[in-house]
């Protein structure tokens, strides 16, 4: 059997994309499925036509049904449909944005149509899918997330970041967008700092929305004063960071979470 998984991001790219894309690529891999996968970033449609000549994929499956399943609405890839199956799995803007959006939502629900599985790696995904498409209710999946190791490269995020072992520091590790909230975490980690002094904040992830990252690089250079960008970072380094941060003490280094972290930090203003 022979597998393209198409994607925003791919392996060596530093993203939840990329990590998600190549632990499935692995596990098939290790059962004896020929797999590829291809980046949605930038390809055309005679590209992608080009691919599935070359590699001649038995399955299909798309990661982020907009950002990367939109291709296969393109006429000269739809006419070759009957050579391929399609599996999709959604990605958070699919459910949290993209179907709200009455531009992309037809996109979105053809992509899903075209799918004789959809694969959801959590159960409240499951339960909007089936809100938002009853119709579709028989091919939805649940496949939890499973656990795939990238590595043990040491990193040294407080040389980094210019502390020492009296400053209390968070760690943001998520591509700059704005689903994550990188701009909105380092503003209120800007209020944070006006209160205790102590603290630092790291950021690490690669540039993904453009316009959103020139506006959050002017904000790190203004208070570079306790805050840091890291924009290239290896999934080692990154997947090492975050083990550190779980381990550490309370006071230590903190680990933070997209805009979820945001609604902690009357937690650490009071704290």
């Amino acid at each position: 059997m022979r597998v393209l998984i198409l994607a925003p991001n791919v392996f060596p790219g530093i993203s939840g994309n990329a990590i998600t894309v190549e632990r499935w690529r692995r596990a098939l891999t290790g059962k004896g499925v020929i797999v590829e996968a291809m980046s949605s970033q930038e390809l055309t449609p005679s590209a992608f036509v080009a691919c599935l000549e070359r590699f001649d994929p038995d399955i299909i499956h798309v990661h982020h049904a907009f950002r990367a399943g939109s291709v296969l609405l393109h006429p000269a890839v739809a006419e070759k449909q009957a050579r391929f199956s399609v599996v999709v799995s959604p990605g958070g803007t699919d459910i949290n944005e993209d179907l709200e959006v009455p531009e992309r939502r037809n996109a979105v629900i053809r992509v899903f149509c075209m799918a004789g599985a959809i694969v959801t790696q959590s159960s409240e995904t499951a339960e909007r899918l089936r809100r938002h498409m009853p119709d579709l209710d028989r091919r939805i999946v649940h496949v939890p997330k499973a656990v795939c190791w990238f590595g043990n490269e040491s990193c040294d995020l407080r040389k980094i970041a210019g502390c020492n072992d009296r400053n209390m520091l968070f760690f943001l590790p998520a591509g700059i967008r704005p689903v994550k909230g990188n701009l909105e975490c380092l503003m209120a980690m800007q209020k944070v700092h006006a209160i205790r002094s102590h603290i630092r904040f790291v950021a690490a992830g690669p540039a993904i929305d453009l316009e959103y990252t020139d506006r959050f690089e002017r904000e790190v250079k203004k208070l570079s004063a306790f805050a840091v960008w890291i924009s290239g970072i290896s999934i080692s380094n990154a997947l090492w960071l975050c083990t550190r941060c779980m381990r550490s003490g309370p006071t230590s280094v903190l680990l933070l979470q997209g805009r979820r972290s945001i609604l902690n930090m009357p937690i650490v203003l009071n704290g």
